[in-house]
């Protein structure tokens, strides 16, 4: 038993200090799969529900430990009769009483564990979105960044040829506009990224280093996905579904338990009885007491029939909300299947953009080393090519936050072959 507390000790240990080194690390190379592990051992919510259940599990304990003999001491100053004693009670038989609640919390403990999986599954898909998101803020960063410098040598060109007399102030203020626009972008975007920053090292459990880098692949595929297929799979493996069923069969399992209240309780009992004043002599060597007897709840005030009308209550509301979620995942799951598809396409067609802006940034780029372009032609090339590039590298950003969108509509995670 030492050895196993000692083991625990260390894990934690561990685990504590690897979460110490990530939150004061001044810098941090940051993929999804390492954001959603550190998540798994440092989100405040997930250690919550953790905690929640913990108690829930005491709980059952509870219940269990009347199987035990239960032992009480009564003491009444001064000894007078036999008041004063130690007595303990054990159950022999309760018509499944005890059973019943045991087995009604072991099904609401297992509900409570499909409610974290669920709210697990919650999270990830949210650290997944944000992570996606600020990829996709940094591409436009960047893409926005390129503008202000095209935009710069565009100002300063004009306001040469408006001093050569080549054009005019309109064209000049034209220039100064698009520069101030391009400028409030990036402020923008910089105030988006942060938000999302915040979100998403709120999510993680730890604060957010210095600097970070996201690093993620732009690796994807089509999912090809069945309807029927991915509706079976849902049915099975959504805990939502599945923490609303336990929740039922506990409330079933507690009505059986009230119901068999109105039974008597078989028990064995015993004490020993301290001898005080005033005790006859005939009893007084009778200081153990030892037998068998009913124990039978005749009235409580209506309280027993009062729970089980609350616990017939309590399934009408979960049966309505079960049906509700299932009529939901049809709709959910079609709604995802177009959402996945026109993401899809989207994709082929920055990527047609952007294989089209490469072919022009190669022309000019060729036309300006032979000094046919100027440097503001090449620069506003290299403008428009990288936000081709920003736009397809979003869109399979946008594709994979469908994609972990519609893992939690599914349930299950999807496999991807790269």
């Amino acid at each position: 038993m030492v050895y196993i507390r000692l083991i625990q000790i260390l894990v934690f240990l561990s685990i504590f200090a690897t979460s110490y080194q990530i939150s004061s690390a001044s810098e941090l190379d940051l993929n999804l799969d390492t954001a959603i592990e550190i998540a798994d051992a440092n989100n405040f919510e997930l250690k919550y529900y953790k905690k929640e259940l913990e108690s829930k599990d005491f709980l059952k304990t509870q219940y269990a430990s009347a199987y035990l003999p239960q032992v009480d001491m009564t003491l009444i100053y001064p000894f007078v009769g036999r008041s004063s004693q130690i007595s303990f009670t054990q159950i022999l038989y309760d018509f499944g009483k005890l059973n019943k609640r045991v087995e009604s919390g072991g099904y609401a403990i297992k509900a409570f564990e499909y409610t974290i999986a669920s709210k697990r599954d919650e999270i990830i898909n949210r650290i997944s979105e944000n992570f996606y998101e600020i990829l996709k803020l940094e591409n436009s960063i960047n893409k926005t960044l390129k503008d202000i410098e095209t935009n710069k040598d565009i100002l300063k060109k004009n306001e040469a040829f408006m001093e050569a007399g080549r054009v005019s102030t309109i064209d000049v203020t034209d220039a100064n506009i698009d520069l101030s626009e391009s400028e409030l972008e990036y402020i923008e975007l910089q105030g988006e990224l942060l938000k999302y920053e915040e979100d998403l090292f709120n999510l993680i459990g730890i604060e957010k280093p210095k600097k970070v880098k996201y690093e993620s692949s732009l690796k994807y595929t089509r999912l090809n996905l069945n309807e029927d297929q991915v509706l079976e799979a849902r049915s099975f493996n959504d805990n939502e579904v599945k923490s609303i069923e336990m929740a039922i069969l506990s409330q079933k399992a507690l009505i059986s338990a009230y119901k068999r209240d109105f039974l008597p309780t078989l028990i064995a009992g015993g004490a020993y009885r301290f001898e005080g004043k005033g005790v006859a002599e005939e009893d007084k060597d009778n200081d153990f007491i030892v037998g068998l007897g009913l124990r039978w709840q005749l009235f409580a005030g209506g309280k027993t029939m009062g729970q089980i009308r609350e616990a017939k209550a309590r399934i009408q509301a979960l049966d309505a909300k079960l049906a509700f979620q299932k009529r939901q995942i049809k709709s959910t799951i079609k709604y995802g299947l177009i959402d996945l598809d026109t993401a899809y396409y989207k994709i082929d067609v920055y990527k047609k953009s952007l294989n089209s802006a490469k072919l022009n940034y190669d022309f000019v780029k060729t036309k300006f080393e032979s000094g046919e372009s100027s440097r503001v032609d090449l620069k506003e090339a290299e403008r428009l090519l990288e936000e081709q590039n920003s736009n397809y590298e979003n869109a399979i950003y946008s594709y994979l936050i469908k994609i972990a969108r519609f893992e939690k509509v599914v349930g299950v995670k999807i496999n991807e072959k790269n």
